[in-house]
């Protein structure tokens, strides 16, 4: 990066750290990355380009793709656990929130 100062003169690596020697941060909008949205997340693929991933609906959950790739919202999986089940351990029969409560 040329660089023209009354302390530098010549061209220097932009490395873009906070140290301003070094060129310092880029400004967000000459980043060159468009089509961001708000919320969503900018993810990198095996030949460096950046692509956006939009942010997910609610109750989505954000989980690595079946190929090992990328990320993806899936949705959540219904159901679940509640406090009044009953969970056995070691023949001991407990509720669930009886279970968190001892530190099981």
């Amino acid at each position: 990066m040329p660089i023209d100062t009354s302390v530098i003169t010549g061209t220097q690596a932009h490395k873009h750290s906070l140290d301003s020697a070094d060129g310092g941060f880029l400004e967000s909008t000459v980043t060159g990355m468009t089509n961001l949205t708000e919320g969503g997340i900018i993810q990198g693929s095996a030949t460096s380009i950046q692509t956006n991933l939009p942010i997910g609906n609610p109750t989505e959950i954000l989980v690595v793709n079946a190929g090992g790739t990328a990320l993806e919202y899936q949705a959540a999986a219904a159901g679940g656990a509640v406090c009044s089940d009953v969970l056995v351990i070691n023949t001991q029969s407990r509720t669930l929130c009886k279970w968190l409560e001892l530190g099981a």
